[in-house]
């Protein structure tokens, strides 16, 4: 079973990351608009994990064993209808890039300094972050940031299961936390242009840490489902800001090693937070992890107001940027 999961979740990934990338070249300069499109996932989201909270409850948990090849399947066949996105010919030296300008600011890495290790696999990586040496502030933000989704998606769930939840319930609290994101996603422009991706992240860490601190004190199941709808306007705010900022900070050809990179981040905190953050819950009890849990958005924030791209630095759309222009005295 642990083979299984390990497995399942690479994939998954794998995915993931790769679909952000896809839809960052997708949508080129319009790249504010990445809300409205990732609003579809957490819909298709809400909808399944409803359909899944109604299936377990009425066949068990083993029948995952045929829902989820039947689903995987349908995915890769929807898949061969995606079209790939270019991607940097490293081996070439990146020369035919430029020098490239780091989030509108007066950053700029020479294409020379771009690929200095020559590691199998590593060098489209290696080159994002010589491209853009503010996203390794943005990625620890990220990082930081990502042990409120730790505590939201697995150690909650497990907090339902203790008070005897049923598998609709906590099925439920997923439901609720995706529906909840489509709002933020869908004025996730307007977000932008008024917070920044600075604030707007923030925003995020902010709805994560008032969820993650009130489930210290809180044994209702219902209200530990009701709580879910901060997270979901935390993840809504967390994930557009964080894929945004990557496409604003790399160019085109490394968006998505950039997109890896971000994922990865997130992923380093699973890897930790599985193992330590089942020893601190099992052996200190749900509070004192939960406490623990609170503190990562709260620095995830304190750093992304640092290095995350400031709010001139985001391209906004020719309509929007003549009116502000008409306006200025």
């Amino acid at each position: 079973m642990g083979a299984a999961v390990a497995t399942q979740y690479l994939l998954q990934t794998a995915f993931s990351t790769l679909l952000d990338s896809i839809a960052m070249h997708a949508l080129g300069k319009e790249r504010h608009r990445y809300g409205r499109l990732r609003l579809l996932l957490s819909l298709s989201y809400a909808i399944a994990a409803f359909i899944a909270g109604v299936i377990y409850d009425r066949a068990g948990y083993g029948v995952v064993s045929l829902v989820f090849p039947l689903t995987a399947v349908a995915f890769l066949i929807l898949l061969q209808t995606v079209r790939d996105p270019p991607r940097t010919k490293l081996a070439a030296r990146a020369s035919h890039l430029g020098g490239h300008r780091v989030g509108g600011s007066s950053e700029t890495v020479e294409p020379r300094h771009w690929v200095t290790l020559s590691v199998p696999g590593f060098e489209s990586s290696w080159a994002a972050l010589r491209a853009a040496p503010r996203s390794m502030g943005a990625l620890a933000a990220i990082l930081l940031a990502s042990v409120g989704l730790l505590a939201a998606n697995v150690f909650l769930p497990l907090r339902l299961h203790d008070l005897g939840a049923a598998p609709s319930v906590i099925a439920l609290s997923a439901t609720a936390s995706a529906l909840f994101e489509i709002p933020v996603m869908l004025l996730g422009r307007r977000f932008v242009e008024r917070l920044g991706l600075r604030g707007f992240f923030a925003l995020g860490c902010l709805m994560y840490l008032v969820a993650v601190a009130s489930w210290i004190v809180v044994d209702d199941p219902m209200i530990l489902v009701a709580s879910r709808v901060l997270t979901g306007l935390g993840y809504g705010s967390f994930t557009v800001s964080s894929v945004v900022a990557v496409g604003v900070l790399l160019p085109e050809g490394l968006q998505a090693s950039g997109q890896a990179l971000r994922q990865s981040a997130i992923s380093a905190v699973a890897v930790l937070g599985y193992f330590c953050g089942g020893l601190i819950y099992g052996l200190l009890g749900f509070a004192a992890f939960f406490a623990i849990a609170a503190c990562g958005p709260v620095f995830g924030a304190i750093l992304a107001w640092r290095w995350l791209p400031a709010k001139n630095d985001v391209a906004l759309p020719p309509s929007i940027s003549t009116v502000r222009e008409a306006k200025t005295p």
